[in-house]
């Protein structure tokens, strides 16, 4: 209870402060003191960035981006030194993607606007992380 109460003079005097700015005219809100510091803004790394999922049949594999089929036209999905390729729940390499394979992952807009890559799953994806064994 004394806690309480040992506030409340404090907040009588700010409301008679905010009192006294408006008895002078003065209505806009009141200017942030210069002393606090502004928001720091920081580029996100490559891991924090908003990425969503993908999934698709692979048109074709080039040198930085392999190509989804499409209904109506392609997908280009770069691929970064960052990004993180897998095969059956082991790291491979892109030189191991084929065109016809099902393949999944994760990508996110670059600078640009393009998508990259984060993650992606040769062979499709499984839960268990493992590619599904035909039933």
């Amino acid at each position: 209870m004394r806690v309480i109460l040992a506030g409340l003079p404090g907040l009588f005097f700010a409301i008679a402060l905010q009192a006294a700015d408006v008895t002078k005219g003065e209505f806009k809100a009141a200017a942030p003191p210069t002393d606090t510091p502004a928001a720091k803004t920081r580029a996100k790394p490559h891991s924090e960035e908003k990425s969503y999922p993908f999934s698709g049949v692979i048109a074709s594999a080039e040198s930085g981006s392999i190509v989804l089929k499409g209904k109506t036209k392609n997908r280009v999905i770069l691929l970064t030194s960052e990004t993180r390729i897998e095969r059956n729940g082991t790291a491979t390499t892109f030189a191991d993607a084929k065109t016809g394979e099902k393949v999944s992952g994760t990508v996110r807009k670059n600078a640009a606007g393009k998508e990259e890559a984060v993650k992606v799953y040769l062979g499709g994806r499984s839960n268990s992380g493992k590619a599904s064994a035909p039933k």
